[in-house]
Parts: C-alpha cells; sequence; structure tokens
C-alpha cells in the first residue's frame, strides 16, 4: 500500500493548522509527520500562538535517511525549541 505524496500531506496538515489557528481553543497534534513542508505549517502555527504539536515516526526517517535527514533536525531543533518556552 502506497502512503500520501508529500504534497497531500503538506496541504492536509496545512489545512488543519489553519483551522486550529481559527477555532478558539483548538488543539490540533499531528502524528507520524514526514515532510519539511508540513513541518513548516506546523511552524507557522506555532508561531501565530496556535495550540498545535507534532511528532515523527522514525521509520520512515530511517527508511529515507539522506532526504528526511533535515527535517530530522527540524523536528529535533523544534523539540528542544518547545521545551526552553
Amino acid at each position: 500500500m502506497r502512503g500520501m505524496t508529500a504534497a497531500a500531506e503538506a496541504s492536509i496538515v496545512e489545512r488543519d493548522v489553519q483551522l486550529a489557528m481559527h477555532i478558539p481553543n483548538a488543539r490540533l497534534h499531528v502524528a507520524h509527520l514526514s515532510t519539511g513542508d508540513a513541518l513548516k505549517s506546523v511552524r507557522r502555527g506555532r508561531r501565530a500562538k496556535a495550540r498545535v504539536t507534532c511528532e515523527s515516526n522514525p521509520a520512515p526517517l530511517h527508511a529515507h535517511r539522506r532526504g528526511h535527514a533535515r527535517l530530522r533536525q527540524q523536528l529535533q531543533d523544534e523539540s528542544a525549541a518547545a521545551l526552553e518556552v
């Protein structure tokens, strides 16, 4: 079974983040984030003070080390920044 494309993931996450930004007291957690564009959407939501969190499943990241090494670092940086707040 094939997964969704990077563009599909990014557009779905962007839609959900926009909803979380506009619905009072909304919370959004994106499970198994796997693209940089989706992470950018989550970051935009967090900068706008929306209650948006995410995590990534390490299995796909290890399967595509080169393509996802940057995303893995971004997620680690985001986690560290969230703990500092």
